[in-house]
């Protein structure tokens, strides 16, 4: 016999709750940890970009892609660690 009701709990254990209908099912760990993730890739990344890239048809498009970071490099204190 199958049976479609919903199992009860264990006696002291609380019902589980569904989120309420429209609500979004937020996960803040996750996005907290790709908010830090992608952009120290991005800074990171550079560097392979330049070394594989160079002398390609691509050069335009990275000079592009990491114009922040080049931007940085020029015009703030990062220009003497970079430069090693």
């Amino acid at each position: 016999m199958v049976s479609n009701a919903i199992p009860r709990p264990k006696y002291g254990q609380p019902f589980a709750q569904p989120p309420p209908e429209g609500s979004p099912r937020v996960r803040y760990p996750e996005n907290a940890g790709l908010a830090l993730v992608i952009p120290i890739l991005y800074v990171l990344n550079i560097g392979p970009a330049i070394k594989y890239l160079s002398g390609s048809p691509f050069t335009d498009t990275l000079e592009i892609l990491y114009a922040p970071v080049i931007w940085l490099r020029e015009n703030t204190l990062l220009i003497e660690p970079l430069e090693d």
